[in-house]
């Protein structure tokens, strides 16, 4: 997973791109807002990536 931190709009936002999906072939990604700061947005980023390493995390599923 690898991720990248962004200007947007007021604030300042993440995306984390999570592979591909096998039933569509589409990338997953996982889009934060609502950050004051870049300094934040690093932050939350650094902590969702070290979760998912851990494996504390997982993408919600979209498919019922």
């Amino acid at each position: 997973m690898r991720g990248s931190v962004r200007r947007d709009g007021p604030g300042w936002s993440f995306v984390v791109d999570n592979g591909i999906d096998p039933a569509t072939g589409k990338r997953r990604q996982v889009r934060r807002r609502g950050f004051r700061t870049r300094k934040e947005a690093d932050a939350a980023l650094a902590s969702l990536l070290k979760a998912a390493q851990r494996g504390d995390w997982m993408q919600p599923s979209v498919h019922l």
